[in-house]
């Protein structure tokens, strides 16, 4: 009996801690969302919501858009009723850049792109890439992607999650191939700036092409 009840209790205070995760997760969305919307007097707090996308969506949640999760998709489903939160993210990384034809997800809710950026406030300078170098880093991104893509239409058994360095964020099972990446890119970001986000990050470039295929056919 006195097992049960401890059981009980148990189950009682995992339930609480489910429904405060919940509640932190639906929290820095409406902040990110409220900062992106035009005309925000919540946007001029950046560096504190970026702070806030870095500690819970990154640390505390580790809720965030990846090519891994959307393969996970395409092949089993969505799991509408099981992750509610992640499929209105989803559906808000694609459709608000739709709406408003700015990006909403990379810039105000992704916390490695938080985290490179607040790494990038430690110097004032930064290299801007110029010329023919910065030719051949624009194409690095949309190459990455289909790269990655080709491989999963031929049925290459590849781990996705180790191509991005996101998952870093759950240090304590995170590889160390993800756990380098984050660190090579974090120390990067301190002298160019968001160099993952500009010239690597597949998901990005991912978002970027559905914003842009639905501007054209507008235009």
């Amino acid at each position: 009996h006195i097992d049960e009840v401890k059981k009980e209790k148990e189950l009682l205070i995992k339930k609480y801690w489910d429904w405060a995760y919940e509640a932190l997760a639906w929290f820095s969305l409406a902040l990110s969302i409220l900062a992106y919307l035009p005309k925000s007097a919540v946007a001029k707090y950046r560096k504190t919501l970026l702070a806030i996308s870095v500690i819970i969506p990154g640390f505390i949640l580790a809720r965030f858009v990846s090519l891994g999760l959307l393969k996970a998709w395409v092949s089993d489903g969505i799991p509408y009723s099981t992750q509610i939160f992640m499929t209105v993210l989803v559906a808000l990384a694609v459709f608000l850049p739709l709406i408003f034809g700015r990006a909403f997800y990379c810039i105000w809710y992704c916390p490695f792109g938080a985290a490179q950026e607040l790494c990038g406030a430690l110097t004032k300078k930064k290299y801007t890439p110029t010329g023919k170098t910065a030719n051949v880093l624009k194409k690095i991104r949309p190459a990455f992607l289909t790269i990655i893509l080709l491989l999963i239409l031929f049925g290459a058994n590849i781990d996705i999650y180790q191509f991005e360095p996101f998952s870093a964020f759950m240090f304590k099972s995170a590889s160390i191939v993800v756990l380098s990446l984050a660190v090579v890119f974090l120390i990067l970001s301190i002298f160019i700036r968001r160099p993952w986000c500009n010239y690597f990050c597949p998901t990005g470039q991912f978002l970027e092409n559905c914003r842009r295929k639905k501007q054209k056919e507008k235009a």
